[in-house]
C-alpha cells in the first residue's frame, strides 16, 4: 500500500498575554487545529522576563 503524503508548511505563531488568558488560548487552539496526523504542531509556553520597548527605551514587563 502506497502512503500519500500532503506537505503543509510550518509556521511559527508567537502571541505575548496575560498569563489568565493562557489556559482559553490552549484550549481554543487544540480544539481547532486537526489532531489527526502525526507532528500537527506543538504549543510551547515560556515566560517573559522582561520587555524593552526601543523607541523609548522603557524597560518594564508593563510597558504598553
Amino acid at each position: 500500500m502506497k502512503r500519500i503524503t500532503t506537505f503543509v508548511r510550518p509556521f511559527k505563531l508567537e502571541v505575548i498575554l496575560d498569563p489568565n488568558r493562557l489556559d482559553p488560548l490552549i484550549e481554543r487552539i487544540v480544539s481547532v487545529v486537526p489532531r489527526a496526523k502525526i507532528s500537527n504542531g506543538r504549543i510551547l509556553i515560556s515566560g517573559i522576563e522582561n520587555l524593552v520597548r526601543i523607541r523609548s527605551g522603557e524597560m518594564e514587563i508593563s510597558a504598553p
